[in-house]
């Protein structure tokens, strides 16, 4: 769709940005504060951060969980509430890059920053990944993800905070909604929304702020409010399952813009009928005593077909 609007709808400067899902541009000012205003609508209607909250931060280097830090480095300002940001290293190609720009950033905002490594971890490293998504014919993403939630989980809960803050946005949000409706996977679409589930024993309640925010309004945020971030996206991502989504929603709203919105809206009234019925209760792995869905956690299995 083209841009034709040149003013801004707010206050009839230049516009710099165009919504076409409101049909309507922004100048630069109007489009921050328009971000801010969904992003504090978010936390505060679905109470994402509350007075005594420990907030662990999932950064990884990229634009989405950077806006997400510090927005929230500056939000919780004069609050009781502590946050600690924390990187998840699998020594790849892109590791020293994001860990500079990570360390950057949580220096700017006044923010404590930890890194956790695969290798210290799992003693598993990137061609380790490599050779279990080849052993089970899935893509290094699957593997990848599966192994970085639990490290992420697992550090959360051991330094004793509540919460886990991470960067995904409305277009994030959008795929995963289509992924679990093309597996037909209804436990999945419980666990979805602002934030996880109530808080259940050696398992941290995720949030997500900026689950308002299309992907592309995050990237223009970022650069609007000259925040430094790694613009190389993660190489594991190409061939994904996820991946086939992202191709599809970039076509579909050519003709459909708001699509991204639409999805995400009958996917949460879809996950509020899901919770109301019994899904199957999460379990302890019979390996590591960590909570699965499963006898044997996926952590568990791929760490056995490593070697």
């Amino acid at each position: 769709m083209k841009n034709k609007i040149k003013t801004c709808a707010k206050c009839s400067k230049n516009a710099e940005f165009f919504l076409p899902y409101l049909g309507k541009g922004l100048c630069k000012t109007c489009f921050i504060q328009l971000q801010e205003q969904r992003i504090s609508r978010n936390i505060k209607e679905n109470k994402l951060i509350e007075d005594g909250d420990r907030i662990a931060l999932a950064i990884s280097g990229g634009k989405d969980s950077l806006v997400m830090l510090n927005f929230i480095s500056t939000y919780i300002a004069h609050k009781d509430i502590k946050i600690k940001a924390f990187y998840v290293d699998r020594d790849d190609w892109n590791s020293s890059k994001n860990i500079k720009v990570c360390k950057n950033a949580c220096k700017k905002a006044g923010v404590e920053f930890e890194v956790l490594k695969f290798k210290k971890e799992f003693d598993f490293s990137m061609k380790d990944i490599a050779k279990v998504s080849e052993k089970l014919g899935i893509n290094k993403c699957s593997v990848c993800g599966v192994l970085r939630r639990r490290i992420l989980n697992k550090t959360a809960r051991e330094q004793g905070f509540n919460k886990l803050a991470t960067g995904h946005n409305l277009t994030d949000e959008a795929q995963s909604f289509l992924m679990n409706f093309s597996r037909g996977d209804l436990r999945r679409f419980s666990a979805m929304g602002a934030k996880s589930l109530p808080k259940r024993e050696g398992f941290t309640q995720r949030i997500k702020i900026l689950r308002r925010v299309p992907e592309n309004e995050v990237k223009a945020y970022a650069d609007y409010i000259g925040l430094e971030y790694n613009p190389k996206p993660c190489s594991c991502r190409v061939g994904s399952f996820r991946f086939n989504f992202m191709n599809y929603l970039e076509e579909m709203k050519k003709t459909r813009p708001g699509i991204e919105f639409s999805i995400v809206k009958i996917g949460d009234e879809i996950g509020d009928l899901v919770r109301k019925r019994k899904t199957g209760d999460l379990k302890k792995c019979k390996e590591c005593g960590e909570l699965t869905s499963r006898d044997v956690c996926r952590v568990c299995e791929y760490l056995k077909l490593k070697d």
